[in-house]
């Protein structure tokens, strides 16, 4: 049995192989410190969206994404992208015409702190707006059913007559029980 050396030898002379590529040789290769980039971004879809608008002021949801539809983007991306980049105050939206603006002259990276924040904060103000103060001794609901009974007049009765009078068929059946396990 050859050793593994002269195996190896054998196996790259019988390969269509002829030459070690020179990326292997270590003394002719270059070391780069640095990493260079491997491709070149071709969708940044924020950084488009936000220039369309930035050149284009004046336009409507709608007809931002058709335009950017048009240069190959989605819909639903561009869309989304408008919310976004009105809550992290690069865009301003005119509620009355519906139409965006940028308020920043440079496209800046969209930090998703700042995002959730914003978000945060939203949600926080829409459910202050959403509560309705109860008023204070308020029953609603099923706590009705649970409340005591009262009567219409503030009068206590006072005959035995009166008692039992008072009393609804619940309380009247379960007077009856006590009474006849006492007295039997």
């Amino acid at each position: 049995m050859p050793d593994i050396q002269t195996a190896l030898t054998t196996a790259l002379t019988q390969s269509r192989v002829r030459e070690i590529p020179a990326d292997w040789d270590e003394t002719n290769s270059t070391k780069e410190s640095t990493v260079k980039q491997l491709f070149q971004p071709s969708n940044n879809v924020t950084r488009e969206t936000f220039n369309f608008v930035r050149d284009n002021p004046g336009h409507t949801a709608k007809q931002i994404k058709t335009h950017m539809v048009a240069r190959g983007f989605n819909d639903s991306s561009v869309g989304s992208l408008l919310g976004q980049l009105v809550r992290s105050s690069m865009l301003e939206l005119h509620m009355s015409s519906k139409t965006y603006r940028a308020l920043t002259k440079e496209y800046t990276p969209i930090k998703i702190s700042t995002l959730k924040l914003s978000r945060t904060l939203e949600k926080k103000a829409a459910k202050k707006a959403a509560q309705v103060p109860k008023p204070p001794n308020a029953v609603a609901g099923i706590a009705t059913l649970n409340a005591p009974h009262t009567q219409a007049t503030s009068r206590q009765p006072t005959t035995i007559r009166q008692v039992i009078e008072s009393l609804n068929v619940k309380e009247a059946h379960e007077l009856y029980r006590e009474l006849k396990t006492l007295f039997g």
